[in-house]
């Protein structure tokens, strides 16, 4: 029982504390030692490793307030300032031990367990990209007399286990969260947005300082594609002459024009059709050379004949048997 210790502050801690900001190496023994409790406050460059497997003991009891009152337990406070390190980056290997009194633990200035009540419901740390929380269940190390803490014996994890509860970094559970504020990505690979990119003036571009005119976007008139690779169309054919059999002057139908006409223009039945000219046909001559001409050969020539005789028909009397023309 410690006759002579520090004095309680209002909260009912012993008025010591240590504050770690660099990192503690402790080859025996524990990494930091508060007889009868206190408060300890790891900074965010703070670590404490401890070959012993206690970073942080509180042990001893106190006198009450008068000699025949019972004594009190040690009561510790732990804060740690992770800053986006991981639990087990800051403990080590290492345990906080409090022999059986009550133990508050403060995760980024959220307090994730009360000393007399146990886990703070829905408390949530967040640390960078990761959210931090405790576990429900709680241990208790009841055997630490081997100095290999693999051979140490520890209870099994049950629910409603405050006073006397110890933390390791197991106790502590990380997971994924939201990226803080002014962040971008998923956790943990949250990252800073990169800063906006200044803007090149209307009608150019690229980005400042080598701010450029861009190139025309269309081709020069009568020509097809996309600049650079701009070309002249190839002429359209032609389509072909239609013949159709109507008459040939006048207009036609879409069909073509007949035999023996060909179309004046485009395939338009608003365009008239014209008599086709032929070749002549060239005639070979008695003598074995070819000479022009539409006719072969020697034709008799047709005599006109009147007009009329293409109109009165023509009756030989006696065999025609109408009365005006007697037949003996």
């Amino acid at each position: 029982m410690n006759e002579r210790a520090a004095a309680f502050d209002g909260d009912g801690y012993r008025k010591q504390t240590v504050t770690v900001n660099g990192r503690i190496d402790s080859a025996r023994g524990a990494g930091v030692f508060l007889a009868g409790g206190g408060k300890v406050f790891i900074g965010p460059s703070g670590r404490i490793d401890a070959d012993s497997g206690v970073a942080i003991l509180a042990t001893g009891d106190s006198p009450g307030d008068s000699p025949e009152g019972p004594a009190v337990r040690p009561k510790l406070l732990v804060g740690m300032q992770l800053d986006g390190r991981r639990v087990a980056t800051v403990l080590g290997k290492g345990w906080i031990i409090n022999d059986g009194g009550e133990t508050a633990i403060l995760v980024n200035d959220v307090k994730l367990h009360d000393g007399t009540t146990g886990v703070v419901p829905g408390a949530v740390a967040a640390n960078g990209a990761w959210d931090v929380t405790i576990r429900e269940a709680g241990i208790r190390v009841t055997n630490r007399t081997d100095a290999d803490p693999a051979n140490w014996t520890v209870s099994e994890p049950a629910t409603g286990v405050v006073a006397g509860r110890d933390f390791s970094a197991d106790d502590f559970i990380e997971t994924a969260g939201a990226c803080p504020s002014g962040y971008v990505g998923t956790p943990p690979d949250g990252r800073m947005p990169p800063p906006p990119q200044p803007l090149c003036p209307p009608g150019q571009a690229s980005a400042p300082p080598d701010c450029t005119t861009p190139p025309p976007q269309t081709c020069p008139a009568g020509q097809v594609g996309t600049p650079p690779l701009c070309e002249t169309p190839m002429p359209e054919p032609q389509p072909e002459q239609e013949l159709w059999s109507g008459p040939s002057t006048g207009p036609r139908p879409a069909s073509g024009c007949r035999r023996g006409a060909f179309l004046r223009g485009p395939a338009d039945a608003s365009q008239p059709c014209a008599r086709r000219k032929l070749a002549p046909r060239r005639a070979r001559s008695r003598h074995g050379r070819f000479r022009t001409g539409t006719r072969i050969g020697r034709q008799p020539a047709v005599r006109p004949r009147p007009e009329a005789a293409f109109l009165t028909p023509r009756i030989v009397p006696g065999t025609h048997p109408s009365p005006a023309f007697p037949t003996a």
